[in-house]
Order: structure tokens, then C-alpha cells, then sequence
């Protein structure tokens, strides 16, 4: 059985194969934190059957640091220790679950100590038996770093979720900072925003390897959008909702661009 990697070493990003077991060793040679990525595994049996799988851990979570809406200072240091993998970092790739962390650079400083905890779920994503398999590719198809560089093929079209869901965030951010900037008030804003998100509702999840236009990223962030906004009227009010969506607007937002 041949097992073959195709990485992003031209961006200072790569995989070092290792079998058995079938894995790879991550390992981030760039001047930047690795904040986002997406992976391929491509698989042909002996008998010319391909088959394969795809995992995108997007970095889209609000806050975060490609969507740093609501993120301060201090959690965003604690985001690069915590979940980002810093130059010099190595990871362990099995199973689409990427393993380790950032003290192979270097320990955590006090304010970057997070108990919460974070994984990239993996689980049998090749399952079929290897003894079966002629051949397994395991390709970096997108990396994103901090500075909202990003490089790949993008065939899963991360590039194309963040920029087209963070266009709607944007967009909801300036509607209330504006409003309230002017004197708007709490009912005025919220009636605002919902005619931009439409109301709280589940969204059809963009399905990583079919093509999406951008419409599908951009409904399931005002899907998201208006669910958060009503979750949240729920547990702290109006007033506070609106006080979170004004403060949107000043999110230091990444330039995402391709390599």
C-alpha cells in the first residue's frame, strides 16, 4: 500500500508521511500561527475504487481570531496558545485529528493558561481495511494564517466560507454601530439587524467537497447570526444584544487574501 502527502511547502507548511500507521507529521515552518486548515484523504482499493474523506476545522466561531467579533485582547492571546499552531509547532495528523500542541516551542505564559479545551474529532475516516487499499494521499488543501494569509487549493473552499460568512458579520457590525451611533434605539436596531439575517432558524450546512456559490456561506451566517442574537435576547435582554452587536464594529478584522 502507498501512502503519498501533498503539502503547502511553498507557504513554509509541511507534512512529513509516516507509516504505519497511516499519519503525518505537521509541522509549521512559517513566520506565522496556523489558525485555520482543511484536509483531504484520497484512497483507490486494489480494484481502481476511489473513495476518501474531507475535515475543515474553519476557525469561524465568534469570537475567534479570523472572526475576532467581540475579541479582546487578552482572549486573543489566549486563542493563538491555545488553538493555534505556532511557527516552529509540530502536529500529529490520524485520522483527520490533529494531535499536540504548542509547548513543543514553548510552555504557556500566565495569560495564556486556558482551561477550556478544544479537539479536532477525527474517528475512522478511512475504514476501510489498508490491507485493501492500493494507495491513501492525505492532502493540506487549505491553511490559514493569523494575518488572514491563506494557501491551498481551496478545493474544500475554506477560503471561500470565511471571507463570504465574515462579509455578513460585517455587514450586521456597521448596520448597528451606525444606528447606534446615531441614537437609535434598542427596538430600531434589532428590527435592522433581523432584516439582514432574516429570523433565528437552522441553515443548511455548507457540505465540505460539493461547491457552494457564496449564497450557501452567507445563509449560514445569517443563520447563525440570528440564532446567537436570540439565544442571547433570552439570557441577558435586549439592551445587552445590542450593546455586543455596536461593539462588532470595532473587530480588527484579518485581510483575508490567497497566496
Amino acid at each position: 500500500m502507498e501512502f503519498r502527502c501533498q503539502d503547502l511547502r511553498e507557504a513554509g507548511v509541511i507534512l512529513v508521511p509516516q507509516i504505519p500507521p497511516i499519519g503525518a507529521t505537521l509541522i509549521n515552518q512559517s513566520d506565522q500561527p496556523i489558525v485555520a486548515w482543511s484536509l483531504q484523504y484520497r484512497t483507490e482499493d486494489e480494484s481502481g475504487r476511489a473513495g476518501g474523506a474531507n475535515i475543515t476545522m474553519s476557525g469561524n466561531s465568534i469570537p475567534s481570531l479570523l472572526f475576532p467579533f467581540g475579541l479582546t485582547p487578552e482572549l486573543r492571546k489566549q486563542l493563538i496558545y491555545q488553538n493555534a499552531i505556532l511557527p516552529g509547532s509540530r502536529r500529529y495528523i490520524k485520522d483527520g485529528e490533529l494531535i499536540g500542541d504548542n509547548t513543543d516551542v514553548r510552555p504557556p505564559q500566565p495569560d495564556e493558561v486556558w482551561k477550556a479545551t478544544f479537539s479536532l474529532g477525527g474517528g475512522n475516516l478511512i475504514n476501510r481495511d489498508l490491507d485493501e487499499m492500493k494507495s491513501v494521499t492525505l492532502i493540506l488543501d487549505g491553511i490559514f494564517f493569523a494575518d488572514g494569509e491563506f494557501a491551498g487549493p481551496n478545493e474544500l473552499q475554506l477560503f471561500d466560507q470565511i471571507v463570504h460568512e465574515a462579509e455578513v458579520y460585517r455587514e450586521v457590525a456597521d448596520a448597528a454601530g451606525e444606528l447606534v451611533k446615531d441614537g437609535h434605539n434598542t427596538d430600531a436596531v434589532l428590527n435592522a439587524v433581523e432584516k439582514l439575517t432574516g429570523p433565528s432558524r437552522a441553515a443548511m450546512p455548507h457540505r465540505p467537497g460539493v461547491q457552494s456559490p457564496p449564497e450557501v456561506f452567507r445563509e449560514q451566517a445569517q443563520a447563525f447570526i440570528a440564532w446567537t442574537i436570540s439565544r442571547t435576547r433570552k439570557q441577558l435582554g435586549d439592551a445587552k444584544v445590542v450593546f455586543m452587536l455596536a461593539g462588532w464594529a470595532n473587530a480588527n478584522i484579518p485581510q483575508y487574501r490567497r497566496r
